[in-house]
C-alpha cells in the first residue's frame, strides 16, 4: 500500500491526526502485516504445525479432539537456516568504507565499525523474514551520530509520488506500557525538518528531528533508511511456506502412525457389540474390534507405507532447498563434489544474495547521504557521498 505525504499532511492538527489514524488503522489490517508475522515466527522455528491437533468424528458426526492418539508437531527448521545462510553469504565478512580523504575514512571508521556488521546483519536477516527492514538515524545524547533498527511493521512510508521517487515523510506508530500495566499507544509523524510525537492519540511534542545542547537540527533528509529484501518486499518464507508445512506435517504424521501403532488389532468373534460409541473407544482405547460370529480370535495386521512417505519426504526437501534458493550441505549432495559442481550447487543462493546486495547497495548509499550530511554541520562541508 503507496501512501503519498500530500494525501497524510495537513495545517489543521485534527485532520492531520485522522488522515494518520485512518493509515495506521489500514496498515493494521494490510495483508503485510500477517506475511511479517508468518516470516518472524518460522524463523523462530514456531511453524504451523505445533498448532495441530488429531480428531475423530462421533456417533453423531461431530468433531472431537483424540486426546487418545499420538499427536506429534515437529517443526523442522529449515527457514532459519536458509536466512542464516544466505546473511552469512553476504555479510559474514566485514564491510568497508574508504575514502580518498583520510579524514572521512577515520570518520566513516568511528561510525561504521563493527557496530553497524553487527546492524547490517540483523537488516538482513529482517527482511528477509519481513520483505524489508528500517534504520532509524539519530543524533545521543553525546553528540555523537548514531543509528538502530527500526521494526518495518511499525513504519508507513509517505512518498512524493505513486513512484515513490523520494521518501517524504514516515509515520511510526507502536505501543509501549506503564508502571501501572497499562498499554500507551505511540504515534510519530516525521518529516525531514520536523517530528510530532502523540501518546494515546493528544500531541505531547513538535520539535526538530533531533537536539544537540539545546538546539534543533536536522539531515535535511527523513532520518530513515529502508532495506528491501528484493524489488518486491517479498520475504524469504513466501516461495516455502506450503513445502515446510507439508514437510512438517508429513513427517509428524509418520512419527504418530509408528507410535500409535500396535502388532494386531484383535477381532473377537462371537462377543457382539452393537453401539457404535462402544465400537469406536473399544478400537481407539484397547484395539478391539466386537463381531457377532461363531468365535474365535482374528488378528488385523497394519503396514505403514514406509518407502513411499520417504520417497515423498525427500522430494519436499529437494523442493524446499530448490525453491528457498539455498545450499543442501548433506554429505550425499556435497561428496566428493569438483569446483564447478560446488559453483553450481551454490547458483541460486548466489542469485538470491545478489538480488539483495543490490537492494542493500541502495539503501547504504541513502544511509552515506545522511551520515555526509550530519559531517557538514560538524566540519562546514559534506563529504561527496560518490568518493566513499
Amino acid at each position: 500500500m503507496i501512501y503519498l505525504f500530500n494525501d497524510i499532511y495537513d495545517t489543521n492538527l485534527d485532520k492531520l491526526t485522522e488522515n494518520i489514524n485512518t493509515a495506521i488503522e489500514n496498515d493494521k489490517k494490510d495483508a503485510r502485516q500477517a506475511e511479517i508475522k508468518n516470516g518472524v515466527r518460522y524463523y523462530k522455528n514456531q511453524n504451523d504445525i505445533l498448532g495441530a491437533n488429531r480428531y475423530y468424528y462421533d456417533a453423531e458426526g461431530n468433531q472431537q479432539n483424540d486426546n487418545t492418539k499420538a499427536n506429534n508437531r515437529i517443526a523442522h527448521s529449515f527457514y532459519p537456516l536458509l536466512v542464516k545462510q544466505k546473511v552469512g553469504y553476504l555479510l559474514g565478512k566485514p564491510i568497508n568504507f574508504a575514502s580518498e580523504n583520510q579524514n572521512i575514512t577515520d570518520y566513516l571508521g568511528d561510525i561504521l565499525g563493527a557496530k553497524w556488521d553487527l546492524t547490517a546483519q540483523e537488516l538482513l536477516k529482517n527482511a528477509s523474514n519481513k520483505g524489508d527492514e528500517w534504520l532509524y538515524c539519530y543524533i545521543d545524547r553525546d553528540g555523537v551520530f548514531s543509528y538502530t533498527v527500526c521494526p518495518t511493521e511499525q513504519i508507513i512510508p509517505l512518498y512524493d509520488n505513486a513512484f515513490k521517487t523520494n521518501l517524504d515523510g514516515i509515520i511510526r506508530y507502536f505501543t509501549t506500557q506503564n508502571l501501572q500495566g497499562d498499554e500507551v499507544e505511540h504515534i510519530e509523524f516525521w518529516t525531514a525538518e520536523s517530528v510530532k510525537k502523540f501518546e494515546d492519540g493528544i500531541l505531547i511534542e513538535e520539535s526538530a528531528p533531533f537536539t544537540v545542547n539545546g538546539k534543533g537540527y536536522s539531515f535535511g533528509y527523513v532520518p530513515f533508511v529502508q532495506f528491501k529484501n528484493n524489488e518486491d518486499m517479498t520475504t524469504d518464507l513466501a516461495m516455502i511456506k506450503d513445502l515446510i508445512d507439508a514437510y512438517d506435517k508429513l513427517v509428524s504424521g509418520l512419527a504418530n502412525d509408528i507410535e500409535d501403532i500396535q502388532d494386531a488389532i484383535y477381532v473377537l468373534k462371537g462377543y457382539q457389540g452393537t453401539d457404535p460409541n462402544e465400537f469406536s473407544t473399544n478400537l481407539r482405547y484397547f484395539k478391539l474390534i466386537k463381531v457377532d460370529e461363531t468365535g474365535g480370535v482374528d488378528k488385523l495386521e497394519i503396514h505403514i507405507p514406509i518407502e513411499a512417505k520417504n520417497s515423498h519426504i525427500k522430494r519436499l526437501e529437494d523442493d524446499i532447498y530448490r525453491l528457498g534458493m539455498g545450499v543442501d550441505v548433506s554429505a550425499e549432495k556435497l561428496g566428493n563434489s569438483s569446483g564447478v559442481a560446488l559453483k553450481f550447487l551454490y547458483s541460486l543462493l548466489d542469485l538470491k544474495v545478489d538480488m539483495a546486495e543490490a537492494q542493500f547497495k541502495r539503501g547504504i548509499r541513502h544511509f552515506l547521504k545522511i551520515i555526509s550530511a550530519w559531517y557538514g554541520v560538524m566540519y562546514g562541508a559534506p563529504f561527496e557521498r560518490k568518493d566513499v
